[in-house]
Formats: structure tokens, sequence, C-alpha cells
């Protein structure tokens, strides 16, 4: 069977029996037409089911409604991670009249020249930023606005916006601070730690903040996250922890579930005997046994800051190149963190019960 063919303008204009100049009218809401005429195109376009190409017209200079979200998917990535961020976006994007098209490829430059230059989308959004990025030259010289999540190590030449994991790391640290010992910070090592960061300011924050409340602070920072290297990497941790108070901050949520069970097997009660603190979504922290007490990165007003801050470069052109760090929000108590008197921090209290 033959493909359906794909409607065009000129099917509009024979259908409607007009012009196809009279069609593009319509279409733009220029030009002195008829409402009699108006009302003959839009019969032919919904009688044809037919979809104006975007890069039609942007080649015209209008816009498209639509926002490129280019994220690096690849055997690296924990999707589970990103998911959350890409549906703020979205969701986001919709909230103000716009569309999102999804690049999941390899991210790099080839993906950025083909959106920008086929005019399908108004802006690009560049998630999976590292330190040493290639792909922000490119932006920063690209007819359209581009907004990067996440930031290099360079001097800025286009806009950024960031959580401040530094500070969800101090956060984490503070939490542990009024009956713990000892903090073990538990994340990614290895090419991810280099290249990202959001991990290692996260980690830095742990450091200072463990200094500045004469915490025992080490990092266990793994290359994989399988069951048997996690328990290899922490079992001189977990048997101290059976002397000493100990705090186990996780910054990678798919690590959780395994350090919970090396702790039950290790015969700690988790919230009694030791505490695990996460670096995550609500959804996420709330999906363990025992519930996982956390910070969460804030991920809508994270995507408000870079779609409404995107949006200003498409309205207004050129402004000043801005970045910016958006906290994370404050610590949510639950069971998997020991607490002597729950009311006496500004923490937000979440009883397991609910």
């Amino acid at each position: 069977m033959a493909a359906t063919r794909t409607p065009t303008s000129k099917d509009v204009a024979n259908l409607a029996g007009v012009s196809q100049t009279t069609v593009s009218y319509v279409l733009n809401g220029k030009g002195n037409i008829s409402a009699k005429t108006v009302r003959k195109v839009e019969r032919a376009i919904a009688e044809l089911n037919y979809q104006p190409h975007l890069g039609a017209r942007a080649l015209k200079g209008q816009k498209t409604s639509v926002l490129g979200l280019i994220v690096q998917l690849d055997e690296s990535t924990v999707a589970a991670d990103a998911l959350p961020y890409i549906d703020a976006i979205v969701r986001t994007a919709r909230r103000n009249d716009y569309d999102v098209v999804l690049s999941t490829q390899s991210g790099q430059v080839e993906d950025i020249q083909r959106l920008a230059h086929h005019g399908i989308c108004d802006g690009l959004i560049l998630m999976d930023i590292k330190r040493k990025d290639p792909r922000v030259a490119l932006a920063a010289e690209l007819s359209i606005p581009v907004i990067l999540m996440g930031r290099t190590d360079g001097i800025a030449t286009v806009d950024s916006v960031d959580i401040n994991t530094y500070d969800a790391g101090r956060l984490a640290v503070e939490a542990a601070a009024p009956n713990h010992q000892v903090v073990i910070g538990v994340g990614e090592g290895g090419q991810r730690l280099a290249e990202f960061r959001f991990i290692s300011d996260f980690y830095e924050g742990m450091e200072t903040a463990a200094k500045e409340y004469g915490l025992d602070y080490h990092p266990v920072q793994l290359t994989n996250t399988r069951f048997e290297s996690l328990s290899r990497e922490l079992s001189p941790w977990i048997a101290q922890a059976h002397e000493r108070m100990t705090a186990f901050i996780v910054r990678a949520p798919e690590m959780v579930s395994d350090l919970l069970t090396v702790l039950r097997t290790s015969g700690l009660k988790v919230g009694q005997e030791v505490s695990v603190i996460g670096y995550c979504t609500d959804m996420v922290a709330t999906q363990f046994e025992p519930p996982l007490a956390n910070i969460a990165p804030a991920l809508e007003h994270l995507a408000n800051v870079v779609v409404e801050q995107l949006l200003r470069r498409v309205n207004k052109g050129t402004l000043p190149v801005s970045t910016t760090l958006v906290q994370p929000r404050e610590l949510v108590i639950r069971s998997s963190l020991k607490r002597d008197d729950p009311t006496s921090s500004s923490a937000s209290y979440e009883s397991d019960a609910e």
C-alpha cells in the first residue's frame, strides 16, 4: 500500500479555491482577507489535516513555538537521573505555549547544528554540560539562542543555569551533624567525577561542612555501581559504623538500594544505628524501605529559570550573559535519618505513616 502523501499549502489552496498566497496570509494573520475566504481556507486545512512546516515558517522570520532539548543518553547515562529534568522542562515549556523537540542521540556538535540550521526551533537547551565542553563554543556562534543546564570551567559565553550542588552537599552534612561522628560521601568517581562540576561540587560541599562541624569525612567514589563493588569499597566504613555513629550521604540515587542491602546484611538498623541521606527527588526517596531522608534538586524552579531565560533571549535578542545557581530544596526528614529531636531543626519532617 502506498504511503499517504503529506498535504501541502498548494493542496489547501486548490481545495479552498484560492491562491497559495491567500493561504499563507490566512496562516500568518496578514493581509486584508475576507471572513468568508478565511472560513474556506480553515475548512480546507481541517479537511486535509494540514500542518504548516515549521522550518518554512522560520525562514520567513516567524517563531516556531518549539524549543530543542539536547540530552546525551548513552551507555554511561543513568536515565532515571535525567528523566525528572526532561519532564520538568517539557511541562514548563507547555505552560509557556511551547513544545519541545527532544534529541537523545550523541548530544554532540552535529546534533546542535542540525537543529539550529533546519529552523525547527526558536532556541536550544543543552543538558549534560561538562567542564570542558566543545559544544559551548559552537552554541555562542549560532543564530538562535542557547542555554546550558550545567556549567563549564571556562568563562561564560552563553547563559547557564545549574543546581547549587555545593550547598546540597553542605545541607546533607548539616542534617547529620547533631547525631553523628562520621560522614561517608557515596557517589560516582572516575571519569564522571572528572567531567561534571555538579558531582565534584557536591563532594566539596560535604567536605567543607564536615570540617566546620568537626566530623570525620571520607568520600567513597565508585567507578561502577555493582553490588559487589559497593560492598567492597564500603566495608571498612561499615565495620567502624558499629562503633561510631555514621551517616552515609548518597549523591547517586541508583546506589541507594544496594547500600541499604549492604547495611542490613551487616546487622545495622538504618535510622537507628546508622543513617542514610540521599540527594534525589521525593518520589525516588519514598520508594525505599525505610523511606529516605533527602535533599531534592528544585526541578520546577530550575525548569522555570531555564525556559524563561531562553524565551527572554528569543523575544528580546541581545542580553548580558548570565549564570544562575538554583538552590536545592531543604532537607525532608524521613526514617532513614537518626534524630533525637525531630522538631529541633528547620527541615521538613515527613511521617512514614502518610
